[in-house]
């Protein structure tokens, strides 16, 4: 079974043996890919950020407006990506007194 769904400005597919599988599928890709704005200053001018720091892999939501940011976790089970909404979308600041250089950390 093929199922195709549109979520804000992405249009996304499952493809599995039944609904049950395809309902999973969708409301994994939905919850990442149902993001559509800012959560600071409303623009839609959001794009997706991997970064690699330290061996490890941050991915984010970027806001190209005000450069807020929306991190998003992995799911040590299975590795699918979630909004960290309880963080929500925050400006990067420095807070490491030993590092004035007020660059972002990647």
């Amino acid at each position: 079974m093929k199922v195709t769904f549109s979520v804000g400005r992405a249009i996304i597919e499952a493809d599995g043996e039944g609904t049950k599988d395809c309902f999973d599928q969708l409301s994994a890709a939905a919850e990442i890919f149902g993001v559509s704005q800012c959560g600071l200053c409303e623009s839609r001018e959001i794009v997706p950020i991997t970064r690699e720091y330290k061996g490890y892999t941050f991915h984010e939501w970027k806001c190209t407006s005000c450069g807020a940011s929306l991190g998003l976790g992995s799911r040590k089970s299975d590795g699918q990506l979630f909004p960290k909404t309880k963080e929500g979308w925050k400006k990067w600041s420095n807070t490491n007194p030993a590092d004035d250089s007020n660059e972002e950390p990647f």
